[in-house]
């Protein structure tokens, strides 16, 4: 009987969202637990998944960034982590990827400092020469005075890519 009421209430009626279904439903008839069976029966309708957007913020458009085919010319630098702490007490891993080959460097790190990114990137620099980009997220270790040092005294741009918020 439920099912009959909310194909007259939801389907019959055009597809309404779950708080106006309810109302709806609840202008002629009582059921328990409705909200929960009327959140089960919309999550299921296949006209509403497959027509209807997804609510919250729209998707926004992103900037590419221009991909150079020379290896070492941009480098993507991150922390993963915290992991476990090892016998050394490194508990995150600071990564370098090459843009163009994808060639990783990863070391262990005992924090997320600039100072161990720093520490990292010059051994980048001694081994492949400086690139001329440094791509990285907006964390404390790239923000802060030492890095944008770093990258100053090695004549790299320093790109921040786009923030992930919720």
């Amino acid at each position: 009987m439920r099912w009959r009421i909310l194909k007259l209430c939801h389907d019959d009626l055009g597809h309404p969202t779950m708080d106006k279904t309810i109302d709806k439903v609840k202008q002629a008839y009582w059921l328990p637990g409705i909200r929960r069976y009327v959140r089960g029966y919309i999550g299921a309708c296949i006209e509403c998944l497959y027509y209807k957007c997804p609510g919250g913020k729209r998707p926004g458009k992103l900037n590419s960034i221009d991909k150079i085919g020379i290896p070492y010319h941009t480098i993507h630098v991150d922390h993963l982590g915290p992991f476990v702490r090892s016998k050394r007490g490194n508990s995150y891993v600071i990564v370098a990827v090459d843009g163009f080959t994808k060639h990783t460097h990863l070391k262990a790190a005992k924090n997320t400092t600039a100072r161990e990114v720093v520490k990292f990137m010059d051994e980048i620099c001694d081994i492949f020469g400086p690139p001329q980009r440094i791509i990285s997220d907006r964390g404390t270790a790239y923000t802060s005075t030492a890095f944008p040092k770093f990258c100053l005294q090695r004549k790299s741009i320093h790109v921040l890519n786009a923030s992930a918020t919720p």
